[in-house]
């Protein structure tokens, strides 16, 4: 995959903000062109939008339900709902854009652009209007954009600045036209840089505009609120996944591949720690080359009506943010592809485990990822192979690879239990030991398969097993060898 240099990365970022400064300043020209109404608004058109907020609560003993507005309410703060007029620039800017385009500051960025790459072929926003080309209307969505951030008090710079970024990726690189925003709900990265796993896909802290387009504001993080239709609970959302990709017209294949390439890393990085972590389908964010925000977010649902049993947070310490990285790109091609299937079983279980609603489930499917990359099909012996793999794979110390071929052992009378209505001892195995575990196992797995195929993994710990066997000191080898005796005496 490509990577950028240390020069070529300066030199993006030196662009980028030489970008945003132009879109500032591009945007307060074009204000000037259209002059101010007699309110003192900016002289164009204007539509109605719906807008989300956070208040807190001047009367926390009045019922929300007095307030047609309040969608959810925790008895401080409340999200309300109301109807604002916003200015809407772009059919101005487009019907005035000989003379826009012309303006000093209008027509530096659009230069600056051009000198930054050929630019986009493909959009899966469709054509631009007649007379004008995709990167001139895309800067005349940017500049509109812009336009309402200053009429409705938002934040300017920052968002110049990730706009300027964006608009010289789509110069430079074609296949960054789209993105795709994902939040990660109960997820945090200690770092203050964006972690880069391919060239395209990234884990990066939250924008201002995204911590409001997910409805999370730290005075009602925690808080369980009423909402119509039953409890609802919120959780913080500070870093996003995103994935930047091509999209054709009238195409959804290359959305539908950068969607499942956000997943595989989401998927894999849970691989790395128990605690629970993941987005809601429901907010993710698409947004096509000339995407329109009219400033303000869309409204999204808060992240998360239901919640795993096994809290977190989720947090990847900077010290194993590198190790990390490598795992995620170690299993991203294998989710994404048709090989490693037993990987792929393993990760999926483990992937579905922690939403599940029930210790039961959870335990169930946690035993099948163990099984998947340790036994082979139709195999004899089940119970102690996996066992006894399991052990040898994971445990460092004589006693550790006991405990854990003794703990192992009882997953299979735990799954015959579950099997026929028996489930006192899978209550008793709390979900949480049996996916760490599991989690455990797969890690070393990944691990494994950039140096031999699974096969020859599993060979291997055989081997180890028949010589561990013949060790009179190990507590594992004298289980292994009190077990051959008494096989041998069978037959």
């Amino acid at each position: 995959m490509e990577r950028l240099g240390g020069a070529q990365l300066a030199v993006t970022i030196i662009f980028s903000r030489q970008i945003g400064d132009l879109i500032m300043l591009a945007t307060f020209e074009c204000m000037n062109f259209f002059g101010r109404r007699e309110d003192g608004h900016v002289n164009l058109p204007y539509k109605e939008l719906t807008i989300e907020r956070l208040v807190p609560i001047e009367n926390p003993q009045a019922r929300s339900e007095s307030r047609p507005s309040v969608i959810a309410t925790n008895g401080v703060t409340s999200i309300l709902v109301s109807k604002e007029q916003i200015p809407d620039p772009a059919d101005a800017i487009r019907s005035n854009w000989v003379e826009i385009s012309a303006l000093p500051n209008v027509s530096r960025l659009l230069s600056t652009l051009r000198d930054c790459g050929p630019g986009p072929i493909n959009f899966g926003s469709g054509k631009p209007p007649e007379g004008m080309t995709h990167l001139e209307n895309y800067c005349v969505m940017a500049v509109s954009d812009a336009i309402t951030r200053v009429e409705t008090g938002k934040e300017l710079t920052d968002w110049s600045y990730a706009s300027g970024e964006r608009l010289l990726q789509a110069q430079a690189n074609p296949r960054q036209l789209c993105t795709i925003v994902a939040p990660l709900v109960n997820f945090y990265v200690e770092s203050i840089k964006s972690v880069s796993i391919t060239d395209r896909l990234r884990i990066r802290s939250t924008t201002e505009d995204e911590i409001e387009q997910f409805g999370i504001k730290g005075s009602i993080i925690g808080y369980a609120l009423t909402k119509v239709g039953g409890p609802s609970r919120f959780r913080p959302v500070r870093w996003v996944v995103e994935t930047s990709f091509t999209d054709t017209p009238n195409d959804g294949t290359a959305a539908q591949h950068a969607l499942r390439e956000l997943d595989g890393v989401v998927t894999a990085l849970r691989i790395l720690g128990d605690q629970f972590f993941d987005y809601p389908v429901a907010a993710v964010t698409y947004q096509p080359y000339t995407h329109p925000s009219y400033g303000q977010a869309n409204p999204r649902a808060p992240a998360f009506h239901h919640w795993s049993q096994l809290d977190g947070p989720f947090l990847l310490d900077a010290s194993i943010i590198p190790s990390a990285t490598r795992f995620v790109r170690t299993l991203l091609p294998i989710m994404m592809g048709v090989t490693n299937k037993e990987i792929k079983i393993s990760v999926s279980k483990l992937r579905q485990a922690s939403t599940r609603e029930n210790d039961t489930d959870m335990v169930i499917d946690g035993i099948v990822a163990l099984e998947a990359v340790l036994l082979r099909r139709h195999e004899k012996d089940r119970s102690f192979r996996l066992a006894s793999r399991t052990a040898l794979l994971i445990g460092d110390k004589p006693e550790e690879r006991k405990r854990i071929y003794e703990f192992v052992s009882h997953l299979n009378v735990i799954r015959g239990d579950v099997l026929h209505g028996r489930e006192e001892f899978a209550q008793r195995t709390t979900a949480g030991e049996v996916l760490s575990l599991s989690r455990r196992v797969v890690r070393q797995v990944v691990d494994d398969s950039t140096i031999r195929p699974l096969e020859a993994l599993i060979i291997d710990l055989d081997r180890r097993i028949d010589d561990l066997s013949m060790n009179g000191i190990d507590p594992l080898g004298r289980v292994f060898a009190s077990r051959r005796t008494v096989r041998r005496n069978i037959v």
